[in-house]
């Protein structure tokens, strides 16, 4: 009698074998003949096409494919909504802001005026217009909106009807929100799936001259947001990676991470925290920038070295091991050296030659440049 489990191997094989088989022309099938374009390293050099632009300076690539994450709650959409709106306008990211890479010192967006286009399948139009209304606090250029219209990217028809409008319209902005339902995948996690969509994404659209903004949610348990839920190539095909997360939820205060930026230097770039501001009556919003964002290392290293300093008696000296040892630490652990020399570079701790031991700085206001 035969083993169950070699008929269901067998059976595995057969059709891996058949699937093969099918896509595999046979001998009498006539095919193109493939003529891939090689070029030399002088030619590449030569080769005339325009350099790296910007619709929001070091942050959307100008054409490119970007998306955009975050845990729901995390105001994705909402400052989506807002920076579709800002670059229609021709107007910064934030109407303050004194990081250089967001805005030219003109106050104008790399590109001016930006033509988007704005499709959503999440939320409805009643909830599209009350955002429109509450963030009523400047005058928009040439956006548009497709609402809860039932487009999937899989369909060649939905695609070829929103070309046209591309064309018309002369939109560089597509946003897409969110993934999940605007895709229309049998399975976001079928590598094989994502991949084919992904390649229509970048072939069809950013290739045309189209900067696509993709709207999608990180991968569950994923603290950092670092890994978007599906599979991998969705992150693997895009451009830029920014992901949103709520610091302080009363005050509407979100910090922006740059996961990903293949298309400039990151170390150019910092993450960042933004405030949603407005009524309580949802009306004048808008985001206003905060400011650099610590990293989440430095974020503990200060956390550490504000220990230190609470626990440490004023008026008694010790030595960086009794120190390392007061807060649960030892001398040698990179947590405890990341704060110990961030005390020093302040001066907030210093150094008794006399006694060999540390104190506190009494005066730290004498230290002041």
């Amino acid at each position: 009698m035969a083993n169950p489990k070699d008929k269901a191997t067998k059976k595995k094989v057969d059709a891996i074998v058949a699937s093969f088989s099918k896509n595999t022309p046979s001998k009498d099938e006539e095919q193109e003949p493939i003529n891939p374009v090689i070029i030399s390293h002088n030619e590449l050099l030569e080769l005339d096409i325009a350099p790296m632009n910007w619709i929001v300076n070091r942050m959307i690539p100008y054409p490119g494919l970007i998306v955009i994450s975050g845990k729901p709650g995390s105001y994705k959409t909402f400052f989506t909504f807002w920076l579709g709106m800002r670059v229609s306008a021709g107007l910064p990211l934030f109407d303050e802001c004194d990081e250089p890479y967001f805005c030219k010192i003109d106050g104008e967006q790399p590109m001016g005026k930006v033509p988007t286009l704005f499709i959503e399948e999440e939320n409805t139009k009643q909830l599209m217009k009350h955002r429109a209304h509450g963030m009523k606090v400047f005058e928009v250029g040439d956006i548009y909106y497709m609402i809860d219209e039932g487009f999937k990217f899989t369909d060649e028809r939905w695609r070829e009807a929103i070309k046209e409008t591309i064309t018309q319209k002369g939109i560089k902005l597509l946003i897409l929100d969110p993934f999940s339902s605007v895709m229309g995948l049998n399975n976001e996690n079928d590598n094989a799936e994502v991949s084919k969509i992904m390649d229509i994404v970048r072939k069809e659209f950013v290739n045309m001259g189209l900067s696509v903004i993709l709207i999608h949610h990180p991968s569950k348990g994923d603290g950092d947001g670092l890994n978007l839920r599906g599979a991998g190539d969705i992150l693997g095909k895009c451009d830029v990676h920014l992901s949103l997360e709520v610091n302080d939820s009363p005050d509407k205060i979100i910090k922006v991470r740059y996961q990903k930026l293949r298309v400039e230097d990151i170390s150019k770039v910092s993450d960042f925290n933004m405030r949603l501001t407005g009524d309580s009556d949802f009306r004048d919003l808008r985001f206003r920038y905060l400011g650099k964002a610590l990293k989440d290392h430095e974020i503990k290293r200060n956390a550490l070295a504000d220990e230190i300093l609470e626990t440490l008696d004023p008026n008694d000296e010790f030595t960086q091991r009794e120190i390392a040892e007061i807060v649960g630490h030892k001398p040698n652990n990179s947590k405890f050296q990341a704060a110990w020399k961030l005390l020093i570079k302040n001066n907030q701790i210093l150094f008794n030659q006399i006694t060999k031991k540390w104190h506190l700085d009494l005066n730290p206001d004498s230290n002041d440049s």
